[in-house]
């Protein structure tokens, strides 16, 4: 996405699609496809979601890139709040190392 390149989200419980500058916040609310549907202790079907990947990618592959997407994602992932715990702890042990 920061190289303004048309992405498909997909996560491992599911499949988000074609992630544009319109949808960027949605699709990293749902980890790109995680979180769209509850957990509901069933199978995943992979089928299902290989048939979902398909077409998005497809879609992806025949759409003109976004011009906005590349702005959006570097200002989106560089905000503080988007790190999780763990990285910012795994950040701090690493600058105590290099001292």
């Amino acid at each position: 996405m920061a190289a303004g390149a048309n992405v498909v989200g997909a996560g491992y419980d599911g499949v988000f699609g074609v992630v544009d500058a319109s949808n960027l916040l949605d699709a990293t609310d749902q980890y790109f496809g995680d979180h769209i549907t509850p957990i509901t202790g069933e199978e995943r079907v992979e089928n299902q979601l290989a048939n979902r990947f398909e077409t998005s990618l497809r879609k992806a592959l025949s759409a003109k890139p976004d011009p906005d997407i590349q702005a959006k994602a570097k200002g989106l992932f560089r905000r503080e709040d988007v790190v999780v715990d763990l990285e910012k702890e795994f950040m701090k042990a690493m600058s105590r190392m290099s001292r």
